[in-house]
């Protein structure tokens, strides 16, 4: 008898402490952070001894204080190696169980903080982090409290190295009244000599939200960075308004960027009024540089107006792609207004494509081979498609469309065209134009 009741008393102390924990942590049975192992040694957090992110503990640790070890920059412009900090990845790391934290919100995107009653950046991450080939497996974000999602929010300087991500679940929907985002699977956004090098990423992410959503399956937002030798898989989904962008590495590609030796597996899909731009590498392309890439993805964009889909880029300006490559399926559905290639969505002034080829099919308003819509100054030079097109509009084996001064040279295509318009009158056979004076070719 005096055993059950020691038994009994011990269960309800078991329960009542249960019920303590959650109440003061929301949740049960999960990690919570601690500093690195090195965390007091005076030299710990430079390049000569990085803090060891050794578990999980660890990742939360740098994740939910970075008042430990952020240092701030009074000019905010971390350009000055003094404000980076180091750290290296130790072993491969479960975060299955971070899709309980925070009462359902998830991993704490690295560089965000919580103080005067909402999320911010407290600055941005400036530093490296090396992955040393190491694997986080099943990181959850469950979020639309802050504006800049990912593993990493922002990053000034900073260098990825080696990060392997996998299984991942990125769930957004925006809340507030801030409808700017940025999402990667990596980093939200990476700027000013940032560098990503050999990393992965896979998951699933899917977003909600108003306009202006730039997502990446590494990054959100690239500007003035470098990537190479990375790759990502998986599928995006973004539901929205205007201002979209959807890619498979990079949401938006922005001026001073260098694309190198990556590729991407993963689908895409965007629903929005107008504006919205999705490629297999990147959404939109702008003063940058695209080389030696790929993406195998379907890209589905469901729109309403003025809007690009393509099979590597959804919109080039004032920029380079050559030695590339896409072979999945590109479609475009909005008001017959919007371009579909099955390389490059539209390609405004001075975008410049070479070297290239793609093998899906393309469906849309206006449907080029290579690219939709040629701007003035655009340049498409040996290119090839290989595939079928369905145009509701305009279509041309090449492309859909070439403004004055745009020029194909030494390109040629392979395939069939179906035009769901009476009106659309196209050659079936020749496979080169379509009735409109417009179009001209260079072979």
């Amino acid at each position: 008898m005096r055993s059950f009741i020691s038994e009994t008393r011990r269960c309800v102390f078991t329960v009542i402490l249960t019920i303590i924990t959650v109440s003061l942590f929301g949740q049960t049975g999960t990690t919570q952070s601690q500093p690195p192992s090195n965390f007091n040694e005076p030299t710990a957090g430079k390049s000569s001894n990085p803090y060891l992110i050794s578990n999980l503990a660890n990742l939360r640790w740098m994740s939910e204080h970075p008042e430990d070890w952020f240092i701030e920059d009074p000019t905010q412009n971390y350009i000055d190696d003094i404000y980076r900090v180091y750290f290296i990845q130790t072993a491969d790391i479960d975060a299955t169980e971070t899709i309980e934290w925070n009462e359902g919100l998830g991993f704490l995107p690295i560089g965000q903080y919580y103080r005067n009653g909402s999320w911010s950046i407290l600055g941005y991450f400036c530093g490296q982090y090396e992955g040393n080939n190491h694997t986080i497996t099943g990181l959850s974000l469950n979020r639309g409290d802050v504006m800049v999602i990912g593993m990493f929010a922002m990053s000034i300087n900073s260098t990825f190295k080696n990060i392997n991500i996998s299984s991942s679940h990125y769930q957004v929907t925006v809340s507030g009244s801030v409808v700017y985002r940025r999402i990667g699977g990596l980093a939200g956004a990476v700027a000013r000599g940032s560098i990503i090098q050999n990393c992965t990423y896979s998951g699933i992410m899917n977003v909600n939200g108003l306009n202006l959503i730039h997502t990446g399956g590494l990054a959100g937002v690239m500007a003035e960075s470098v990537m190479e030798n990375s790759s990502s898989d998986g599928s995006i989904t973004v539901n929205g308004t205007s201002g979209l962008g959807g890619g498979g590495l990079v949401g938006m590609t922005n001026s001073g960027c260098t694309i190198l030796d990556s590729f991407s597996s993963v689908s895409i899909s965007l629903f929005g009024t107008g504006m919205v731009f999705g490629g297999g590498v990147s959404g939109s392309v702008h003063e940058s540089y695209v080389m030696n890439c790929y993406s195998t993805g379907d890209v589905d964009l469901t729109i309403g107006s003025v809007s690009g889909s393509g099979g590597l880029i959804g919109q080039l300006t004032s920029s380079l792609v050559e030695n590339c490559y896409s072979t999945g399926n590109v479609s475009i559905i909005g008001d017959g207004l919007d371009c579909a290639g099955s390389i490059i969505g539209q390609m405004g002034e001075s975008a410049v494509i070479q070297n290239s080829y793609s093998t899906g099919d393309v469906f849309g308003g206006i449907v080029g081979g290579v690219s939709g819509w040629l701007q003035q100054g655009s340049t498409i030079t040996n290119c090839y498609f290989i595939g079928d097109l369905t145009t509701v509009q305009l279509v041309g084996g090449i492309a859909g469309w070439m403004r004055d001064s745009s020029t194909i040279r030494d390109s040629y295509t392979v395939g069939s065209i179906n035009a769901l318009r009476s009106d659309n009158l196209c050659s079936p056979t020749s496979f080169t134009l379509c009735s409109e004076t417009f179009f001209t070719y260079f072979f």
